[in-house]
């Protein structure tokens, strides 16, 4: 479908409409009305009520100093209590300690985060942090939950406005509702704006949902690892036995040859996080894709004993690397998640459709491998950028504009980003040092345009 009726001048930002109710969503709500003062915006969330309410679910949330700020930003008069919040329900971190390290041993990173910004890094339960934003909502964001799974389009309305398409070409709000001038894409990895954005199409070229996921995560780049986690209700330094485990402190562990990797840390009070990435075996000719360790909607039980028995074939340099075990142990099967390690092939140039009408955020414009733990940070700093660069649209001006200064304000922040974490994701799984660059990341500040 060609694009058309361009913005003109006078086109205004009065309604918004964000596919998404994640962390990403949620932020942008908040920054859209409280900095964009864009007084109508409405969430579709996929997910079930009941889900959407879960606060354990996910695995855990690593915030640094720019995510912080970026939250201050954009919750505006409440960002203050925001931050403290998190900080109060997630765990400040103090250090990193690297375990196994051949010919050192065990090597502990001073977290100099605070010392050096004023804010911490903290480690939070994604679906606390998730309630936490959630209850911080401008009372006129309005959610509703179990829909925007089907979308593939968009259609722009003879108004001006643009609604959004299921596969049958069935537009999705109802008839109450206003037409929205704007939709903000935060629809995840395996999003469909992103897809029309890269395709420069109104409308993915499908009408089966059974492929229409597929078809979304074709500009995925797929690592070959399958990264396993959750967050358990005990504390790290109970994980093992005889050794002594900081409750403040996150550990790591990595495997000669770079097969598998593990993590842990504080997440809470009397919480712990664990993460375990297991690269693929290699297929029988080894001409091709491996076989990945297990794959999303795999029963967790099942893949709970084998993990733990993959972390009994370990040989470990010294007894203490083997804290994940325990904590595996001690993890529900219903509270593991299983992801594959993806990041998107290309992020930009634009971060919007050509018309104008879609804007992304979050992992839907740039998803990145995590091993830098800056996919939340990353969405909060677009959420403030955003908002910033349409603040004083509400009544008509260049939104076009507006929304190319936001694609170049985040694109080449995101491209370095995962240049970065690539390069760090390679290293670190090889046993290999890797560049400290949190004083960049941090460096981040609230726009001021």
């Amino acid at each position: 479908m060609s694009l058309t009726k361009p913005l003109d001048d006078n086109f205004a930002v009065r309604e918004v409409l964000i596919v998404g109710g994640g962390l990403a969503g949620l932020a942008a709500a908040s920054a859209l009305v409280r900095v964009a003062e864009i007084s109508s915006v409405r969430i579709l969330e996929a997910c079930s009520e009941e889900s959407f309410a879960d606060e354990s679910a996910g695995a855990a949330i690593q915030l640094g100093p720019n995510g912080l700020k970026a939250l201050i930003y954009l919750f505006a008069d409440d960002g203050e209590n925001v931050v403290k919040e998190i900080i109060s329900k997630g765990m400040s971190t103090k250090g990193n300690v690297l375990l196994g390290l051949p010919g050192v041993g065990k090597m502990t990173i001073p977290d100099k985060a605070e010392e050096n910004t004023g804010l911490p890094q903290v480690l939070i339960p994604w679906g606390t942090l998730r309630a936490t934003l959630k209850s911080f909502l401008p009372d006129s964001v309005e959610i509703v939950t179990g829909t925007g799974s089907s979308i593939v389009g968009y259609n722009i309305e003879d108004c001006g406005g643009v609604s959004p398409i299921t596969a049958s070409v069935n537009a999705i709000l109802d008839e109450h509702w206003k037409i929205p001038t704007l939709i903000v894409g935060a629809d995840g990895k395996r999003s469909t704006f992103r897809q029309l954005v890269r395709t420069k199409s109104t409308t993915l070229r499908t009408s089966s949902l059974t492929s229409l996921r597929d078809e979304r995560g074709i500009d995925l780049n797929h690592g070959s690892r399958t990264n396993i986690k959750a967050v358990v209700q005990m504390p790290i330094s109970s994980s093992t036995g005889d050794y002594v485990y900081e409750s403040n402190h996150s550990y790591s562990y990595f495997a000669p040859g770079g097969g598998v990797a593990l993590f842990a840390g504080p997440a809470g009070s009397g919480y712990t996080y664990w993460a375990i990435s297991i690269a693929d075996a290699p297929n029988e000719n080894g001409d091709g894709p491996g076989t990945p360790f297990a794959s999303e909607g795999d029963n967790t039980t099942e893949i709970k004993e084998s993990l733990l028995r993959k972390l009994s074939e370990l040989t470990y340099p010294t007894p203490e690397c083997d804290f994940c075990r325990i904590l595996v142990e001690k993890t529900p099967p219903s509270k593991i998640l299983i992801q594959r390690s993806e990041e998107a092939m290309n992020i930009g140039p634009s971060l919007h459709t050509e018309d104008g009408r879609v804007v992304l955020v979050g992992d839907a414009a740039h998803a990145m491998s995590g091993s830098y733990g800056q996919a939340a940070n990353f969405c909060f700093e677009d959420a403030a950028t955003l908002a910033a660069c349409l603040r004083g649209l509400k009544a008509g001006g260049d939104v076009k504009g507006a929304l190319d200064k936001y694609s170049s304000e985040r694109v080449q922040r995101c491209i370095e980003m995962q240049e970065r974490s690539s390069e760090r994701a390679a290293k670190s799984m090889k046993g290999e040092k890797v560049e400290d660059v949190s004083e960049w990341i941090f460096r981040w500040e609230a726009p001021s345009f």
